[in-house]
């Protein structure tokens, strides 16, 4: 009997302390971008109760610089990051217009997250 608790204790345990690492490693990836891993390419599926699904893949350099290409619906927007900056494409990277300066935005998310 005490090494079922103790097993279910270890567990628990160990369970929490990894949620707390991975929550933890969230954060730093939405506030700083991807500067310790390097560059990575994720698919994304969104599912928005009511809204259709999308789907996307997206491409980060690492250094905060990236872009997300529509897959599925084709006709989604492609979205560019660029040097703390947000430009958006209707027609698949030509042209590119500007959106948004995420200097400003990225410094609300360090006051928050502190």
């Amino acid at each position: 009997m005490k090494h079922i608790c103790l097993s279910f204790a270890l567990i628990c345990f160990a369970t929490g302390a990894h949620a707390q690492t991975c929550e933890d490693r969230f954060a730093k990836l939405l506030i700083n971008g991807n500067q310790d891993f390097g560059p990575t390419q994720m698919h994304i599926t969104q599912e928005i109760v009511g809204v259709r699904t999308s789907i996307t893949q997206h491409n980060d350099a690492g250094n905060g610089n990236g872009m997300s290409k529509a897959i599925d619906p084709e006709s989604d927007p492609w979205t560019l990051f660029a040097n703390d900056k947000m430009y958006m494409s209707q027609d698949k990277g030509a042209p590119w217009g500007f959106v948004t300066d995420l200097t400003v935005k990225k410094g609300a998310r360090i006051m928050r997250a502190q």
